[in-house]
């Protein structure tokens, strides 16, 4: 295959530098093709080079993937095979042909090749018409290029795009960033939280990402409780920030750990927060909203009320009480949300002879919130 050089100053397409301009392609024919979107699954240190990673992200490509392979040196002419080096430099050579064999386009053509973000193009009258090979230089990752890059692909799903990689990169090693703050950054992105993963996969991603291994059965349990009581997840990656096994993954990457910094009222007392959760599984029987459960944590935590006077909040809600219920399943909703338990007998055929007797249902709900029972809880 004859191959040419797009001007007499060709420079390899190097997408470890800042491409804000038109760079110049290593290119042989090509048929008219206006743009190319490819995947490269980047290498690791101690891998071995058999053959570039990477595949067609198009969804109706007008071209193929011929032959790939890695080369030391962008003017080499035997591929390499031996182990990639950390802070080394090799190249992809990929080899593109059109599957379509009409429609020539002779008028000024920009061709765009994306690979993981790095874009370049090549303007020319006539793109020519046969293949294009494209050489795309990589450089294997250092210790906390390598750390950023496992966020992106565990978190995001995706390898890196190359000015928020530069970003993360750079304040990991200028240590004006540290893990903690990477990990809250990813895991409270727009672009993460599009993926709407449900608590037990939120868990399972954790594990993943911050213990590097799966999620035990009772680890899960153990966070999906507190999920389910009302801490926020913020409160879960900060557990897992904080633990031993965070400490000893960011060791190996040469990293400090740090920690996250807790600020939503629901998270400043896990019993409080229970509590009030509790009333909203319990008494209104739907799931809590993150607004609320901060709102009614605050007034507690800054003195404003008391949890009985929440409780009497929620019980007087107009929510509550279009309800509709009996004495029989009022005082059971009282046992379920003050107690955490189901009545006994005896103390459910009690209250019910009160309100029976005329006493009002808020004088019920105080002798529940000012009992030795729930004093117990609240002070546990």
């Amino acid at each position: 295959m004859p191959t040419f050089y797009a001007d007499k100053s060709f420079t390899p397409y190097d997408p470890n530098d800042s491409v804000n301009a038109d760079k110049t392609l290593y290119i042989t024919y090509s048929h008219a093709i206006n743009s190319i979107k490819l995947k490269l699954t980047w290498p690791l240190a101690g891998q071995t080079a058999v053959y570039p990673d990477i595949s067609i992200q198009d969804k109706n490509p007008k071209y193929s993937l011929s032959s790939m392979r890695w080369l030391k040196e962008y003017n080499s002419s035997t591929a390499y095979g031996g182990k990639f080096v950390e802070d080394k430099t090799y190249w992809a050579e990929i080899l593109i042909y059109p599957t379509e064999t009409y429609g020539l386009n002779y008028y000024n053509e920009k061709l765009k090749v994306t690979i993981n973000g790095y874009t370049a193009s090549y303007t020319k009258n006539k793109i020519p018409d046969e293949g294009i090979r494209i050489l795309f230089k990589v450089k294997i990752d250092d210790k906390v290029e390598s750390f950023v890059r496992r966020m992106y692909i565990l978190c995001l799903g995706r390898e890196p795009d190359p000015s928020g990689f530069s970003n993360w990169v750079t304040k990991l090693k200028n240590k004006t960033a540290k893990a903690s703050q990477i990990v809250y950054g990813f895991f409270n992105s727009a672009e993460f939280q599009k993926w709407g993963f449900n608590d037990s996969e939120f868990i399972e991603l954790c594990y993943n990402v911050m213990m590097d291994r799966t999620a035990d059965s009772g680890g899960m349990k153990y966070w999906w409780d507190k999920l389910w009581n009302g801490v926020s997840r913020n409160f879960v990656l900060k557990g897992f920030v904080d633990s031993k096994e965070f400490h000893a993954l960011c060791a190996k990457y040469g990293i400090d750990p740090g920690t996250i910094t807790l600020t939503e009222a629901r998270d400043k007392n896990e019993g409080l927060t229970a509590f009030i959760v509790r009333i909203y599984h319990r008494a209104l029987g739907r799931d809590f909203d993150a607004a609320g459960v901060n709102y009614w944590c605050e007034q507690v935590l800054s003195g404003k009320k008391t949890p009985k006077d929440v409780a009497v909040s929620f019980f007087n809600s107009k929510e509550f009480i279009q309800k509709y219920l009996g004495n029989h399943a009022f005082v059971s909703v009282l046992y379920r949300t003050f107690m955490d338990r189901e009545p006994d007998s005896a103390g459910l055929a009690y209250w019910e002879k009160k309100l029976e007797d005329g006493m009002s249902r808020n004088s019920v709900i105080a002798g529940f919130a000012d009992s030795k029972e729930f004093a117990n809880i609240m002070n546990s």
